[in-house]
């Protein structure tokens, strides 16, 4: 079997990295939405798993849903709470956003929800994915911190309500037609 030459190997990772950090660059979302899809996207995030590799004390389960260990795959794409904010956001959308198939790794999960379609599309569906990871994570955090727990109908609302404070602020084509905001 012929294995590949570690140079193309290295300008393979190079263009797909290159063409991750266009999209989350080009999405219509603030730096500090692009700064977490970046380490969301290369499993980052300080989630149980990664704290308890530093010995760090943490709950393990997932404290969306209590059923499974904490990881950003769980936490994004796996989680039933998840599912349900998903969901939500693909009937927002008119089945834009495609809730996520189980197992995949989150590098994959952004890959192929934006591989093959046109630029435009590719940025707004971007821009929805990161709005929806973004809460999920706020709402992961709320509960850890503050205690504060909310059905995702209201995560939905939220991701909804701060995609449309920014389509005020900056203008531009909206993410979401606005007979649904």
């Amino acid at each position: 079997m012929a294995s590949i030459p570690p140079s193309l190997l290295t300008e393979h990772s190079w263009l797909a990295l290159t063409a991750r950090l266009t999209l989350m660059q080009k999405a219509k979302v603030e730096g500090k939405h692009r700064f977490f899809a970046w380490l969301l996207v290369q499993c980052k995030i300080l989630t149980a798993d990664k704290l308890l590799k530093r010995n760090w004390p943490c709950n393990p389960m997932c404290p969306l849903c209590d059923q499974e260990p904490e990881s950003a795959e769980h936490l994004i794409l796996n989680c039933v709470y998840a599912k349900e904010v998903w969901i939500r956001m693909s009937q927002e959308t008119g089945g834009l956003l495609q809730v996520p198939l189980h197992g995949l790794s989150m590098e994959e999960w952004w890959n192929s929800n934006l591989q093959g379609r046109e630029k435009k599309q590719q940025i707004r569906r971007a821009s929805l994915m990161i709005y929806t990871a973004w809460n999920l994570w706020r709402e992961r955090n709320w509960r850890i911190f503050d205690a504060v727990y909310m059905l995702p109908a209201w995560v939905v609302q939220m991701i909804k309500d701060e995609i449309g404070v920014r389509f005020q602020a900056c203008g531009g084509e909206e993410l979401i037609p606005s007979t649904n905001v």
